[in-house]
């Protein structure tokens, strides 16, 4: 509608050559220097400069130099989940040119124990349902205690906070102050000052659950699709309009200033980040990302970027404004994601959970997270779950875990190892892959009745097949069905048949397989089995496939 065109060219092998915007070209290059193991190297950017990287031996990218000569490193455990983060700009005029360090300890479990930065320190506790109980948080040598409180479907009925001791040390005597909460049989919020309509969306959000309770109470309008339409709050307001998609945010007005200021987001893909803003009629910001993600945002009215540094939680913490030596601000947010600075919330598009760009620039700083509405004083979305079982319940955020989980987009709760698909619905989860492929392979042996034979079995084998794998595609994918999601139910199908039509027709015959485990870095194996076809060898297949 208003003539801008993203484009995007591929090499031979279907990896990105170059893109563009509308506003700026990138070039990637792969197997640079002495890299030959297919992987992007370099990526050239024509308003940020070139982004240079190396990897480990496992593929996993280690160093990474942005244009401005700052330097990243990354440390990963067995896994190949980052544990460790350094922001180094070499040959600075300071004695020590370290901007910027992070490490975690992590659990058996894999959630954080302790977190230690060049910000603060925090230290977590957790219950036996992996739900984040109580944090320690150090900052310039004085410790904030939180403890929270759950009911047995992990909404959150209280928490209390507890501020440092005379000498500034974690002390759990004397709460500074605590708030409860109740719900009803539909995990609603009853609390005096909430309302919710038919649908169970959220309307009004007292002021003492705002993250700016001087705003006053906050309401909430919502388009017919349950994505945001207003949200208010002490005479602030923005108006959201959405693109043809229905899910994404195309448009919005925000009269912050005083006067209602139009913005629009232009997106050159299917996901929900843009890539560049129209702030203005003649005003516009680009985030750039390197080899990793995000590492800037280019602002047309300074004719510069604005070099960001994220945490290991994908937050951004710290800012380097163009060609300053040293870090020019910096800003982090609790736990749930409220600012520490009571000035960011509302006024900071980009600050927790800014590295994935959930844009917090709202009244109260409620977070557009995706498809849905999430109020971080509470830790609570303001609309119900649209997949069904997709958390711990309908409303709250990741099973009470912020500092392990995610759910970007509203309906997928990931947790930060690699290789994790959406929670899902816990029942779903875990069985709706059999009740596809059943399903369908009970309509492919219906097809296929009068067929003996292997004819039969290639077709069901196929339908299940193809089934399965695309069901999984879509089910990691986040529920939504994409090209990839084709190309894996049509190899699943190939599979199937294969599978299939060689188990009918060798299931007479022995033939022996042998187990293999091989270990990679992150964990995976391959396998392979031993035994006869007879002795339910090919349904220990079927069972490894999926």
């Amino acid at each position: 509608a208003d003539g801008v065109t993203s484009t995007t060219t591929y090499d031979l092998l279907g990896r990105v050559a170059t893109s563009n915007d509308g506003k700026a070209t990138r070039t990637h290059t792969y197997d640079g220097d002495t890299e030959r193991r297919g992987l992007l190297t370099s990526v050239t950017d024509t308003q940020a400069g070139t982004f240079t990287g190396s990897y480990d031996a496992d593929g996993t990218l280690r160093t990474e130099t942005w244009p401005n000569g700052i330097l990243v490193t990354t440390d990963t455990d067995e896994t190949g989940t980052q544990i460790g983060l350094t922001y180094v700009k070499p040959g600075c005029a300071a004695e020590d040119c370290t901007l910027y360090t992070e490490s975690v300890f992590e659990s058996a479990h894999g959630q954080w124990r302790k977190r230690s930065s060049t910000l603060s320190e925090q230290s977590y506790t957790y219950d036996q349902a992996a739900r984040l109980t109580s944090i320690r948080d150090t900052i310039g040598g004085q410790c904030v205690s939180r403890t929270y409180g759950f009911s047995a479907s992990s909404n959150r009925t209280s928490v209390t906070e507890y501020g440092p001791a005379a000498d500034g040390t974690c002390q759990t005597t004397t709460s500074a102050w605590s708030r409860s909460w109740t719900y009803d049989t539909a995990d609603r919020v009853n609390t005096a000052g909430y309302v919710y309509d038919a649908l169970g969306r959220t309307t009004t959000v007292p002021a003492a659950d705002s993250a700016t309770s001087a705003g006053g109470n906050v309401t909430v309008a919502y388009h017919s699709t349950d994505l945001v339409d207003t949200i208010t709050q002490g005479g602030r307001t923005t108006d959201y309009t959405l693109d043809v998609t229905g899910e994404r945010i195309r448009s919005w007005t925000d009269n912050a200033s005083g006067a209602a200021v139009g913005s629009v987001h232009h997106y050159d893909g299917d996901e929900d980040s843009p890539s560049w803003t129209q702030e203005t009629n003649e005003l516009f910001t680009r985030p750039i990302s390197g080899l990793s993600g995000m590492a800037g945002v280019f602002d047309s009215e300074s004719v510069q970027v604005d070099w960001q540094l994220t945490n290991l939680h994908g937050d951004l913490v710290a800012a380097i404004d163009g060609d300053d030596e040293g870090l020019s601000r910096t800003s982090e947010a609790n736990e749930y994601g409220t600012p520490r600075n009571t000035a960011d919330v509302g006024s900071q598009r980009y600050g927790w959970l800014g590295a994935k760009q959930r844009a917090a620039d709202t009244p109260s700083g409620i977070v557009l997270m995706g498809v849905r509405l999430y109020n971080t004083a509470t830790g609570r979305f303001l609309q119900v779950d649209p997949v069904y079982g997709g958390s711990c319940n309908a409303y709250e955020y990741t099973c009470a875990d912020p500092a392990n989980k995610e759910d970007l987009d509203g309906k997928c709760v990931l947790g930060r190892k690699k290789g994790g698909g959406c929670r899902g619905g816990r029942w779903w989860r875990s069985n709706g892959k059999w009740v596809v492929g059943g399903a369908l392979a009970l309509g492919g042996v219906a097809a296929c009745l009068g067929t003996a034979g292997v004819g039969c079995a290639i077709i069901a084998g196929a339908i299940v097949g193809g089934a399965t794998y695309g069901y999984n595609c879509y089910h990691d994918s986040r529920y939504r069905w994409s090209r990839r999601c084709t190309g894996q139910a049509a190899r699943g199908a190939a599979y199937g048949a294969l599978t299939g039509g060689g188990g009918k027709y060798l299931r007479n015959r022995h033939a022996s397989f042998t187990y293999k485990t091989s270990h990679r870095s992150a964990g995976r194996g391959k396998y392979r089995y031993s035994g006869s076809h007879r002795k339910g060898g090919w349904r220990n297949h079927w069972k490894m496939m999926w």
